[in-house]
């Protein structure tokens, strides 16, 4: 009904608009009916652009994004944009179930990060052949069934690879450090946050695997809040309490 009445609008609008060009000479009274036809067409085009375009929603949902440091919204994995961030970092923190695609796809940049800038990765994953690893392999697939515990063991050898090449490469001084952490039941999202100033939050919503889900690029707020700084301190706190549990070792 809404868009019935708004074309009509538009269709006055323009027909009046035309008729007043057509049909009278230079008057008053016509520049006052062409303003009139021409301010309502306007009025529908606008009528008809905020409904389909959601304005007010629109602008709900970038003014959240800006107060909650969502620089961007990906449907698909991190890419280059991710790499680059990861190669310039001196912290890089990453929170997944195996991470086994994560570490595949940004191995050389985080070998980069490691030689460069003698970089701290901090990396959480699930216990392997946990109930929670058990669960999750039902709620993907049954073909799922007894495959990411053994991704997190390979991901384990990539690891310790990454810091085995960085150290080869780097011809004088210390390379990077590799600290991995075994959760059994923190993971609510995929995290990749490198210093304090980007990161990196995939949805898990099984059936479907993290990098099939949506996630949001974040930056940094000068307030020192934001959906970063939340991510940081969850990621930190979970750290925390299996380092206290002697759950955390170093990747050599």
């Amino acid at each position: 009904m809404t868009r019935v009445r708004t074309f009509a609008i538009i269709a006055i609008g323009v027909l009046g608009t035309l008729v007043s060009i057509l049909s009278m000479n230079a008057s008053f009274l016509r520049d006052v009916f062409l303003l009139v036809f021409s301010l309502m067409a306007l009025a529908g085009v606008l009528d008809w652009l905020a409904d389909a375009v959601s304005l007010s929603s629109s602008w709900s949902i970038l003014r959240t994004c800006k107060r909650l440091g969502i620089k961007r919204i990906h449907e698909t994995p991190g890419g280059q944009t991710m790499s680059r961030h990861i190669e310039k970092s001196r912290i890089i923190r990453i929170m997944a179930v195996s991470a086994q695609s994560l570490i595949k796809s940004h191995k050389r940049a985080i070998v980069t990060s490691l030689r460069d800038n003698s970089a701290h990765v901090m990396i959480l994953l699930a216990t392997p052949r946990s109930e929670f690893v058990a669960d999750l392999e039902k709620s993907e697939s049954s073909s799922r069934m007894g495959q990411i515990s053994p991704e997190i063991e390979q991901v384990e050898r990539l690891l310790s690879e990454c810091a085995q090449e960085a150290s080869a490469a780097r011809q004088h001084g210390t390379v990077g450090a590799v600290d991995i952490g075994h959760y059994r039941t923190h993971l609510r999202c995929s995290l990749v946050l490198c210093d304090d100033s980007w990161g990196w939050i995939t949805l898990n919503l099984a059936p479907k695997r993290a990098v099939e889900l949506v996630s949001f690029e974040l930056c940094s707020m000068t307030t020192g809040t934001g959906l970063l700084a939340d991510c940081t301190a969850h990621f930190d706190r979970v750290w925390s309490l299996i380092q206290a549990e002697n759950g955390v070792r170093r990747i050599t």
